[in-house]
């Protein structure tokens, strides 16, 4: 009997223990829970004013301001007394931003200190002349866990003064693209065993770096694209332009060979007392009508002096007159081509905008033609031989045919700047040929631009289609026109490709694939 009971004592309070422990790890698992939905509901309010602040900053694309400006919102988020930001710069981390009683990183008197303290702006001024000392690599590795905590002591990488004014301290990095681009720090008082930064912040402040690194990556690539679009609408604009000022230029120089042509043949036919019809009319016809009226004319023809050389001076002068009337004819038909040319290119313009933003099943040959139009009288001018190699049976392709026409004329363009440089004197020539090519079983229609200058070094070559990339010294340029032809291009699942023997000339590709 005794036995038994000891027995069911032992298991009564075996099961007292085990409810009591139940219970208790119970409340300890509700009490994490709770602690974890309290953690992430402040990371995701954290994330979503985090969104919002960068979302004000984007227009301006200056992540150093939302670096700055992160420096208030972690003093309030944390309910620290003190917050810094730092951004990395070539020897170390310099200040950003500072928030709450942060203290100062140089030694200064105490009256000083207290009147920068004193005057927010002051501060911020006088903080972003202050220094840590510390490379990224150095940083990146004291904070292996995404954080580093210090209470009653400090890193080695700030003053010796710093802790009795920052007992407590964490630091956490900012990490962008495997690089450490700045530092964010929060500080506190010790207040005994309950400090109001505790090395569990240590987490939310990685967090919140992480958070600020997404979004200033994100402010850096509106920035770029910002960047880009406008250097792109840019280079578009001066393809625009040079279309429109070679438009303009051959009009100009077909004008002016009109003009010429019309003045010469305006001597030639002008009024004159010593052309060859004013002398029959007015000398050689008067005198044989008076040797006719007097009946001996024939005598006067046969045994004068005079007369006997007038069939012959009546044949010269016939002779000249019949040349002069050939070369007349000459430049008539010469004015009528320049006529004809500035008509031509006065279509082209009415066509190149018309046509843009236009997409039609268009003959690759009458593209090709439209762009050598445009520098026909430049080539001419500068001794460049354009020769064609275009195949009539080329199939269409379905393009813009002005977005088009605008690759091909900076293809030609660089081509004859690049004769230009090298200006050693022999027989230059720009080849533009037009032909169908299967590829890896794709058939393309592929345009040409090869010419025998000085050619593309073979460590730029794989440059030349990037953006902003130019060879060109001692001119304007952006660097954009080879990058926003490949561009263009690509729009109808195209490519450029260049070829280029040093010294030999350079030939670039066009290559738009057919749909069956």
């Amino acid at each position: 009997m005794g036995s038994e009971f000891v027995i069911a004592v032992v298991i009564i309070v075996c099961l007292a223990v085990g409810l009591i422990v139940q219970r208790t790890l119970l409340t300890v698992a509700n009490r994490e829970r709770h602690n974890l939905a309290k953690a992430v509901a402040k990371e995701r309010g954290a994330t979503t004013d985090i969104l919002n602040l960068s979302k004000n900053v984007i227009h301006t694309g200056d992540a150093d301001l939302f670096l700055k400006n992160m420096a208030k919102f972690i003093l309030r988020t944390m309910n620290a007394d003190g917050a810094a930001t730092f951004k990395y710069v070539d020897h170390g981390f310099q200040g950003c931003g500072v928030a709450g009683c942060f203290p100062l990183l140089d030694k200064v008197s105490d009256q000083i200190e207290a009147q920068l303290l004193s005057d927010a702006k002051k501060y911020n001024h006088f903080f972003t002349k202050m220094e840590i000392h510390l490379s990224d690599v150095e940083f990146a590795r004291i904070c292996p866990q995404g954080y580093c905590y210090y209470r009653r002591g400090k890193p080695d990488w700030l003053p010796a003064f710093f802790a009795e004014k920052a007992p407590v301290i964490l630091a956490a990095p900012v990490v962008l693209g495997g690089n450490t681009v700045g530092v964010i720090m929060a500080i506190s008082k010790d207040e005994f065993d309950n400090p109001r930064l505790q090395e569990q912040d240590g987490c939310y402040l990685g967090r919140l770096g992480e958070l600020i690194a997404l979004s200033m990556e994100m402010i850096e690539i509106v920035k770029e694209r910002k960047i880009y679009e406008e250097k792109l609408r840019t280079a578009r604009e001066e393809g625009m332009l040079a279309i429109s000022s070679g438009i303009i230029h051959n009009i100009g120089n077909a004008i002016t060979v009109a003009k010429l042509t019309a003045n010469d043949l305006k001597a030639k036919v002008g009024l004159s007392e010593t052309r060859p019809e004013n002398l029959i009319l007015d000398q050689i016809l008067p005198g044989l009508e008076q040797h006719a009226a007097a009946g001996d004319l024939q005598e006067f023809i046969s045994r004068d002096e005079v007369g006997r050389q007038y069939p012959a001076i009546l044949r010269e002068l016939t002779e000249h007159l019949a040349r002069i009337l050939r070369d007349s004819e000459k430049l008539v038909q010469s004015l009528e081509n320049k006529l004809e040319h500035i008509s031509g290119i006065i279509e082209l313009q009415q066509n190149f905008v018309g046509e843009l933003g236009t997409e039609n099943l268009t003959n690759m040959g009458r593209v090709l033609e439209s762009a050598i139009t445009i520098f026909n009288e430049t080539c001419d001018k500068k001794g460049v031989t354009i020769t064609r190699k275009i195949d009539p049976n080329t199939p269409e392709v379905l393009i813009d045919s002005s977005m088009m026409t605008q690759v091909f004329i900076n293809l030609i363009k660089n081509a004859i700047e690049a004769i230009e440089t090298e200006g050693t004197g022999k027989n230059y020539e720009i080849e533009v040929a037009l032909y169908q090519e299967k590829i890896e079983d794709q058939n393309y229609v592929v345009s040409e631009i090869k010419d025998n200058g000085p050619g593309i070094q073979k460590d730029v070559i794989d440059k030349v289609f990037k953006f902003g990339f130019s060879t060109k010294t001692g001119k304007k340029t952006h660097g954009i026109g080879l990058h926003a032809s490949q561009e263009m291009t690509k729009k109808y699942n195209g490519r450029i490709e260049v070829s280029s023997v040093p010294g030999q000339g350079a030939c670039f590709k066009v290559l738009l694939p057919l749909k069956s």
